[in-house]
């Protein structure tokens, strides 16, 4: 298979795992015979394949020498436990990579059993600091003092912050992104290469507020709420309740993810309960713009709400990626919007947000200028504003089918 990037073998091989060995080494040779013909190993951990019943990923493939990565592997693994000693492991056709080449494979796991699965529940805390330095990081103004000053008599959380507990929990210093991406078990699904996960749209509904600062107790609930197979890609809806060490659910959170050229059964389509659904501007000017100067460092600021993604502080990451550098959290942009609502129309008063959603459509570059478009339409004794948001410097729609119902302001008393 020289003279090519894209070699594939068209074999199949059936391995025994035998009792407490969980690790398989891959050995890669030319086809050179001669001394320096031993040309890589990949290593694959089998215990998520023996939990999944499956494994597909691009595994990393590093010199035997010298340990310097020279490339990927794409591995398909069908795992079948059998009677007495072992379990057998069928392997499907191996790709070798040196480009983003993706091939798909008929597989013959059930998303079913994914849906519905239940996390271990996150521990999760917060101070006052954090809420403080959260609405900084989404736009909050000087005059603003209900947001950003703690001693102001009208002081309160900006209602959207809820969102970022996910990544943080309960710590106060820096997280492992990946680990925290896993707390509490892997829902039952084969390896996805997670650079090909997108987060796709985005959902907040407020329920009871939240105090200033959590103490112990509280923590979040996980559950996969959804999955759908388009064919072209797999969707997976998470579900995130916040809860107070009472039980009682203050914030309720869906999270929607694209696992791009993913596709196991296509048609598929499951979900336990239904989202707050998104919304579509009226066709006539807007009722409000707002618009923030994302700052150059801004992403580096962000992160310190606990997502440390390296994607938004590592340009060399960025570049891999095909972005050109860093770009900012989508959940940065989101409270951007969330915020600059509220300022246009609740009178920069977060007690009078219930619910918001929006789904991501391009990312943001920092440096750059954030327009939110906004439509405001009364309903009963609710204010629902639709809205998009959309990138000055390249016209791009960076955030659309926003929706975000308002309590209307109480009347005042003579």
């Amino acid at each position: 298979m020289s003279q090519t990037n894209d070699p594939c073998w068209q074999e199949r091989f059936t391995f025994q795992v035998i009792d407490n060995q969980n690790t398989l080494f891959i050995d890669l040779y030319d086809d050179v015979t001669g001394a320096d013909s031993h040309i890589g190993i990949a290593t694959i951990d089998l215990k998520t394949t023996f939990q999944a019943g499956m494994f597909d990923a691009w595994v990393p493939v590093v010199r035997p020498t010298s340990g310097e990565p020279c490339g990927e592997l794409r591995v398909v693994m069908q795992f079948r436990a059998t009677t007495g000693l072992g379990a057998n492991v069928q392997g499907i056709p191996t790709h070798n990579r040196h480009h983003n080449h993706h091939s798909q494979h008929h597989r013959t796991m059930s998303l079913a059993k994914a849906v519905g699965f239940e996390a271990q529940p996150l521990p999760v805390s917060w101070t006052q600091r954090d809420l403080l330095l959260y609405a900084h990081t989404i736009g909050a103004q000087p005059a603003e003092l209900n947001l950003t000053y703690e001693l102001d008599p009208k002081w309160s959380p900006f209602p959207t912050y809820p969102l970022v507990l996910s990544l943080k929990g309960d710590s106060h210093t820096v997280t492992d992104f990946a680990k925290m991406l896993d707390h509490g078990g892997r829902v039952p699904l084969p390896e996805f290469d997670r650079r090909r996960v997108v987060h796709a749209e985005q959902s907040i509904e407020v329920l009871r507020p939240i105090p200033a600062s959590s103490g112990t107790g509280w923590h979040i609930t996980k559950r996969v709420n959804g999955i759908k197979d388009t064919g072209k890609g797999i969707i997976m809806e998470q579900e995130h309740t916040l809860v107070c060490p009472a039980g009682v659910p203050h914030v309720r959170m869906f999270a929607t993810s694209m696992f791009l050229g993913a596709t196991f059964e296509k048609g598929f389509s499951k979900f336990l309960v239904a989202k707050p659904v998104g919304g579509n501007p009226p066709q006539r000017n807007p009722d409000y713009i707002h618009t923030d100067v994302v700052g150059a460092n801004h992403a580096a600021l962000y992160r310190l709400n606990g997502d440390y993604n390296p994607l938004h502080i590592d340009p060399k990451l960025g570049k891999s990626m095909g972005f050109g550098g860093i770009i900012l959290h989508g959940l940065c942009s989101y409270g951007y919007a969330a915020h600059a609502i509220v300022a246009g129309f609740a009178g920069s008063d977060p007690s009078r947000f219930v619910s918001m959603s929006a789904r991501f459509a391009s990312p943001v570059i920092p440096g750059q200028t954030l327009e939110t478009l906004a439509w405001k339409e009364d309903k009963g004794d609710t204010v629902v504003v639709t809205f998009v948001q959309r990138i000055k410097e390249t016209g791009k729609v960076n955030l659309a089918n926003g929706v975000v119902v308002l309590k209307k302001a109480a009347a005042s008393k003579l």
